[in-house]
């Protein structure tokens, strides 16, 4: 059950990081990287995201 839970906060996680990074002011192949890192790596992919890919943005950020 445990596992289950873990899956889908995983999974809503990678779609937010996902709608972040196709709406950021990125160059476009910046956005596909980001895109196929965070869809072949979904934990690894979200964390490196979240570390390295939002910080680097600057003030563009949707919150």
């Amino acid at each position: 059950m445990f596992s289950l839970l873990f899956a889908l906060l995983i999974a809503v996680l990678d779609f937010f990081a996902l709608v972040d990074v196709l709406f950021s002011r990125r160059p476009f192949v910046e956005k596909v990287l980001w895109a196929v890192v965070i869809v072949v790596l979904p934990f690894l992919g979200l964390v490196l995201y979240l570390m390295m890919g939002r910080s680097s943005r600057g003030s563009d950020s949707m919150i």
